[in-house]
């Protein structure tokens, strides 16, 4: 990539020097720079800042699920504590239910903000897949994937930033300005990226001592209302790769590194003093 922005300014200086126009050289020294920032890594504050702008986005796109305050809470709750055995144990997990019931999806900014919508948390059975499906959020902004895609998605616009001062066409700013929130929410991230994330996800996750089975019982299940209903937008699979592979892979992750052994589920009292599980005792809320 360095190689490619030295050709286009060696370019660019090629095109412009002959001429000995001002107006063109003063041209070619904004283009340049636009490369020079838009070629760096991004900074702690600028992850922070689109991060803000692209959380914002999403909420108002669907909505945001606030009627159970003790639902968001818990979610969060697990959510830190999967975060703390991470890669990235620094980074604040919070996770944002968006209402939106009859889509199930989740997706994260590059600095750990989690959105979750009320349609996937309706077909969590248990604590643990919950965990397996938060660990998979906080896998792509601890393993850097967003980030990544995020100054991928930088240059190319630097690239067109630049040859639009060079042109003089400013057009084309109309068309990047909503280049992060589809890189989050939108676009398919890699087949390496998503299968890594199944990984490490399912790894935090049973370092904080939940089942690792609970993400591939999940996208079983999943799968299996796939093909029989239509009724639930399942936006999450299209950008993921296919869910038998992801299955396949995640079964073969947790023969071959986790030790066999008996998981607890963590068990709550209702006031009626019915002993139920406790994320079926959340979710019920949600099924009314």
């Amino acid at each position: 990539m360095r190689r490619l922005t030295l050709v286009f300014c060696l370019t660019l200086f090629t095109i412009v020097l002959p001429s000995c126009e001002f107006e063109d050289v003063e041209r070619a020294g904004y283009a340049a720079q636009a490369l020079v920032r838009g070629f760096r890594p991004l900074t702690h504050d600028e992850v922070y800042q689109m991060s803000l702008g692209v959380g914002a986005r999403i909420a108002g796109s669907r909505g945001v699920y606030d009627r159970d305050p003790a639902l968001t809470k818990y979610v969060n709750m697990v959510a830190m504590t999967v975060g703390h055995y991470s890669d990235r144990p620094d980074f604040y997990y919070r996770v944002l239910l968006l209402d939106a019931p009859n889509e199930v999806n989740a997706f994260t900014t590059a600095d750990g903000r989690i959105f979750m919508t009320t349609g996937l948390l309706m077909m969590i059975e248990n604590e643990s897949e919950l965990a397996g499906i938060l660990g998979h959020e906080i896998a792509h902004a601890a393993r850097g994937h967003v980030k990544k895609a995020v100054e991928n998605e930088r240059r190319k616009i630097a690239l067109i930033t630049a040859a639009s001062i060079m042109l003089e066409d400013y057009g084309v700013f109309a068309e990047i300005a909503d280049s992060c929130f589809d890189i989050i929410a939108l676009r398919p991230r890699s087949r390496r990226q998503e299968s890594e994330a199944d990984r490490y996800g399912t790894y935090y996750a049973e370092a904080a001592g939940y089942d690792p089975h609970g993400l591939m019982e999940f996208l079983k299940r999943v799968r299996d209302k796939q093909v029989n209903t239509s009724g639930s937008s399942f936006k999450a699979l299209d950008t993921h790769p296919d869910i038998n592979r992801r299955i396949t892979d995640l079964e073969e992750t947790i023969a071959t590194n986790f030790r066999p052994r008996t998981w607890h589920p963590v068990m709550i009292t209702t006031s009626s003093g019915r002993r139920v599980e406790r994320s079926r005792y959340y979710t019920a809320g949600l099924r009314r």
